[in-house]
């Protein structure tokens, strides 16, 4: 197994492969790692809450200089990729929950074509991405995408016991390769882009917006006047760096708050559709089904039963 840099020629010009040698999926409600750094590549998406996060590229612990230290709050569907090497920090305190993978590289046994040289031949954007070199990106999965493939990973991960691997031997599967290099098609995708791009810079904006005032009856027009660009000209922004629009992640957001709602309180769900932002019922209702499959009296009345069956197996132990 090769360990360390991400962007080795080595490992694109010949037959190799990622290989995964550590992961999880952990709910969390107070967590503080101290200040670490490791050989593997480093993947963490937050699937839900909030968690800091400090990546310190110092070369020393000696070194006073503070512009090198870079500190970021991941919300939902954020994700960091770091570089093996790249010194970093996590503390959480509140509920989160997260995904996390760390890969080193293995040469393959044959040439085969769905070795990481293949994939860059493949990929204009991963080759910007390896020339950029990038330490460490934090990129906004709106759309949920890479979300769905954590899943997809985790539960094809599940059968590996304690999270990890001999790093000599990392973990061989197919499906799980596929998935894993899908999920690096899409950081590249990303972090080829150019950061100081103004565009980003307005879809970042509004979706700060969002998240700050989803529990209100702002709209996307609106937040594009507060930006002063054309509502037309923002959803064209959102769908080429979100990969979705603004108004499909507001929505999203405000079912994940609704949900919460009704796992947590007996609220009304008629009151709980304009505290999370919705000014008609028919709206939410519509916006529910389309992102859970059930409407939300059909979610209360299943979670509640599930909470019930474990209570009540609890007791019976």
């Amino acid at each position: 197994m090769i360990s360390g840099d991400f962007y080795q020629d080595e490992l694109w010009q010949g037959f190799y492969s990622a290989s995964i040698s550590a992961f999880y999926a952990r709910k969390l409600d107070y967590f503080d790692m101290a200040l670490h750094a490791h050989s593997q590549v480093e993947i963490m998406y937050v699937a839900r809450g909030r968690a800091h996060l400090y990546v310190d590229e110092r070369q020393s612990a000696v070194d006073n200089s503070h512009e090198q230290i870079s500190a970021y709050i991941l919300k939902r569907n954020d994700l960091i990729f770091l570089n093996g090497g790249v010194r970093h920090r996590l503390q959480i305190s509140d509920d989160c929950r997260i995904y996390n993978v760390e890969f080193a590289f293995r040469k393959n046994d044959s040439q085969r074509q769905d070795s990481l040289q293949g994939l860059v031949q493949s990929s204009q954007e991963l080759r910007k991405f390896l020339d950029i070199k990038r330490s460490h990106i934090v990129i906004q999965d709106a759309a949920g995408r890479i979300e769905n493939l954590f899943g997809f990973l985790m539960n094809e991960l599940s059968p590996y016991k304690n999270g990890s691997v001999e790093i000599g031997a990392g973990i061989n599967s197919d499906i799980i390769d596929n998935i894993l290099k899908i999920i690096i098609l899409l950081v590249a995708r990303s972090g080829s882009r150019d950061k100081s791009d103004a565009g980003e810079i307005y879809v970042r904006r509004a979706l700060a917006m969002i998240d700050r005032l989803y529990d209100t009856d702002i709209d996307i027009g609106q937040i594009s006047s507060e930006l002063g660009i054309s509502q037309a000209y923002l959803h064209r922004l959102s769908k080429s760096y979100l990969d979705t629009t603004l108004h499909t992640y507001m929505n999203r957001l405000r079912i994940e708050k609704a949900i919460k709602y009704l796992e947590n309180t007996d609220m009304p769900i008629v009151d709980i559709a304009f505290s999370c932002g919705f000014n008609n019922r028919q709206s939410f209702y519509k916006a529910f089904y389309k992102y859970q499959g059930c409407s939300a009296r059909d979610y209360r009345t299943d979670f509640l039963a599930r909470k019930d069956r474990l209570i009540g197996g609890h007791d019976m132990e």
